[in-house]
């Protein structure tokens, strides 16, 4: 081969290094642009997804803080409703007169026979004091008229002249009521005597334990200490006891504008990751109450999240 050819292939060579070179180059660079691409759409997707989680799981959350802030809010109102009814009874002028004089008040009088025909059925007990404790008039058992000035309301009633929601009681079933007593003031606002009335739970809670969110979304209520006092599926004493947080915040006695939502690791119902809301029931400033309840609103966490799996 003499010097010409051999050039010629040398030059070859080299065209050809080169273009490979230059192939490999653009190999390298058609892949790494595919890699960033994939890398940036598994990352965008990632986002998007993480994005779209938390929108639904911020949604989520202020649905059920907003139907808990409505409920505990209806709570107030219906409780507040059978006081005033009994707070009108006490205004009348024959209970007045009976707890002054100490004398016993019938009702076949027209006006109190209208009250005793209004009166709630769900009323267990009503019984009118004196500022002794005696009964001037109601409708309880002989065994339930004693000690009256020993309990925790009288004071309340008596000294301070404010009216008193004593705690939720329960048996075994979830079958409970609920006291009240209202002070019987004279037109200077001294107190005569008293109203003490026992109202059955369920009357008070019925239409809000009613409220639903799809198949296992519902309604609580639920003591100071995170206890379940009612729910419309489980009985109060097959609930798990709440922890964390959620109790923490329940026990500071929350407001209803400061109702809120948070993600638990436990819902009451032995379920962690759900979202729950909760929102305290609050009355009038010039009722004294015994324990704080709040209500709580929950759904399984397979149920709320569903739509993120489909």
């Amino acid at each position: 081969m003499d010097g010409s050819s051999t050039s010629i292939a040398v030059s070859g060579i080299t065209h050809l290094c080169t273009m490979r070179k230059q192939v490999s180059l653009q190999r390298s660079i058609t892949l790494s642009i595919l890699s960033i691409g994939l890398l940036s759409g598994v990352f965008g997707l990632a986002y998007a997804y993480w994005q779209t989680k938390h929108s639904f799981r911020e949604a989520i959350g202020r649905g059920f803080q907003e139907l808990a802030r409505q409920s505990a809010d209806k709570v107030g109102l219906i409780l507040e409703k059978e006081i005033e009814w009994v707070e009108r009874l006490s205004s009348l002028p024959q209970v007045r007169e009976a707890v002054r004089e100490g004398t016993r008040l019938t009702f076949d009088q027209q006006v109190l026979e209208r009250w005793k025909e209004s009166q709630r059925p769900y009323f267990r007990s009503l019984e009118i004091l004196d500022h002794q404790g005696r009964s001037v008039g109601g409708s309880t058992g002989e065994s339930t008229r004693t000690y009256y000035n020993r309990q925790t309301w009288w004071r309340v009633v008596f000294e301070q002249r404010q009216l008193w929601v004593g705690e939720l009681h329960l048996d075994e079933k979830g079958d409970g009521d609920l006291e009240i007593a209202v002070p019987i003031v004279d037109e200077a606002g001294a107190a005569l005597g008293a109203i003490k009335a026992v109202i059955e739970k369920e009357q008070l809670l019925t239409s809000v334990l009613r409220s639903r969110i799809g198949e296992t979304g519902h309604v609580m209520l639920v003591g100071p200490q995170g206890t379940v006092l009612a729910c419309p599926l489980l009985p109060p004493g097959q609930h798990t006891a709440l922890v964390g947080p959620l109790r923490d915040s329940l026990a500071s006695g929350l407001s209803l504008s400061e109702a809120a939502w948070m993600e638990v690791q436990d819902d009451a119902h032995g379920q962690g990751g759900g979202i729950v809301g909760f929102a305290s029931v609050a009355l009038r400033p010039d009722i004294v109450q015994a324990e704080r309840w709040s209500i709580l609103v929950r759904q399984d966490p397979n149920e709320a999240y569903a739509p993120l799996r489909l």
